[in-house]
């Protein structure tokens, strides 16, 4: 590949969907994997979206043959998470409905990212916009029925505690399953069984297997070998790792003390 050194550096995204259906009204999960356009370059203080926030993201949606634009629109990064990308990839599950929007139907998406040298664009995915089942509507209004007024998914899994989704199967959870899991995971410390691990749709097989680091290192557990054999996947989850060795937790469950605190 030819790199043009002219131009400024930028990230690359890569965008696929976590979960094969999305249904209208609910979450819609992307798994965003960052890189560097330029080899041997470290780009600082980028914005960090998350399952929580879209931050420094937009979208450009085709639908129907008419395309929509909601602009990236960089953030102060001294008021939210700074992500910093060199050699390694990140990747990160990301949140994107209210970019998306509500309409039925099929539409195209690329992502766009703010940078300080303007918004980096990722490849197009289809997404399918699904009526939701009865069962799949039953789960969406119990969450409806704790969300706040002009509350987000993400606004709504930072809370800690019992939620009406607790008692819905998996099976009846869709998209929904991911962010049950994460509060679960989180409220109980790490505290969970297999076949809450097994919930997880196959696109998140390698963010499975860092939950299973991050179980044990919530119980004091030695999971070094294990975190090492995460990176060894190269899909850019070595992020994580790292904060789990520095003492902080992906699902914000605990926060041990690191060397030199």
């Amino acid at each position: 590949m030819v790199v043009d050194v002219s131009a400024p550096p930028m990230p690359r995204l890569e965008v696929q969907p976590a979960f094969p259906r999305f249904v209208l009204g609910g979450p819609l999960v992307v798994v965003l994997t960052l890189t560097t356009s330029r080899p041997g370059v470290i780009l600082y203080r980028l914005p960090k979206p998350s399952l929580v926030a879209p931050v420094g993201l937009g979208a450009r949606v085709t639908r129907d043959g008419a395309t929509t634009t909601r602009p990236a629109v960089p953030l102060d990064p001294m008021r939210h998470s700074k992500l910093t990308l060199g050699a390694t990839p990140r990747r990160l599950l990301v949140e994107v409905s209210e970019l998306v929007g509500a309409d039925p139907g099929r539409c195209m998406v690329e992502l766009l990212f703010a940078t300080p040298f303007g918004a980096a664009r990722s490849n197009p995915i289809e997404i399918a916009a699904h009526a939701p089942t009865d069962r799949e509507r039953a789960a969406l209004d119990a969450v409806r029925s704790e969300l706040r007024a002009d509350e987000s998914f993400g606004e709504w899994l930072r809370r800690t505690g019992p939620s009406a989704l607790d008692d819905v199967a998996a099976a009846d959870l869709g998209q929904l399953a991911l962010h049950r899991f994460v509060r679960r995971f989180r409220d109980a410390r790490g505290r969970v069984d297999e076949s809450a691990l097994d919930a997880l749709p196959p696109a998140l097989s390698p963010e499975r297997a860092a939950f299973v680091v991050e179980r044990a290192a919530l119980a004091g557990e030695a999971f070094e070998e294990a975190a090492n054999a995460v990176r060894a996947l190269g899909v850019g989850l070595d992020g994580w790792m790292d904060d789990l060795e520095q003492g902080h937790s992906w699902t914000g469950a605990f926060r041990r003390a690191a060397p030199g605190d």
